[in-house]
């Protein structure tokens, strides 16, 4: 980024790509480096406007343009569909009532004290632990739901790749769903 400033923005392709290459591949955002940096630099803060930078340029990676088109057309990043979602759910809650008969998974449910969403590769690679976050909700008295709309996706892929208006309307996707339910609280997977 230093490097780009530097040139005043006149740079070639190969310059990009490197760029690219490096806010995409070498940094999770995970802002470690922040709290060891003895200046307080934000790397992050610096790869995510370079990554929103990359957008702008049309540079976002194709795996992660791919997972993005996803959530914004089916409401998650893996493409899962409503139906498989809901069959999902279904499944790992038939399962936990053999262990806890009076096991729910309430969806949609107006008034609930909680929203609770969803990492989408625990419904599709995963589902043991959506088993798992029901048995606990279940367990621990937990007035919760859960959502049909396509506000169940907590990732937010958008943040990710840098891509501020996707951002946006997936972050408000599940302000909308909480909202239009009525709870007072997300519990979000990430």
């Amino acid at each position: 980024m230093a490097e780009l400033l530097r040139r005043k923005g006149v740079v070639d392709e190969e310059f990009l790509q490197g760029l690219v290459d490096t806010v995409y591949g070498t940094c999770t955002m995970c802002q470690r480096c922040t709290m060891f940096c003895p200046y307080g630099i934000s790397i992050a803060f610096i790869v995510r406007a370079t990554r929103s930078l990359a957008v702008s340029q049309g540079l976002t990676p194709p795996g992660l343009a791919s997972g993005l088109a996803n959530a914004l057309e089916y409401g998650n990043n893996l493409g899962i569909s409503e139906e498989d979602y809901r069959e999902t759910v279904e499944w790992q809650l038939e399962e936990l009532q053999a262990e806890m008969p009076d096991a729910v998974a309430p969806m949609d449910k107006k008034g609930a004290e909680v929203l609770v969403t969803f990492h989408p590769r625990d419904i599709k690679f995963y589902p043991q632990n959506l088993y798992g976050y029901l048995k606990l909700y279940n367990a621990a008295g937990l007035d919760f739901t859960l959502t049909s709309s396509k506000g169940w996706d907590s990732t937010n892929i958008g943040l990710f790749a840098g891509d501020d208006p996707a951002a946006t309307e997936l972050c408000g996707r599940v302000v909308a769903a909480g909202e239009n339910l009525g709870v007072r609280t997300l519990l979000s997977a990430e």
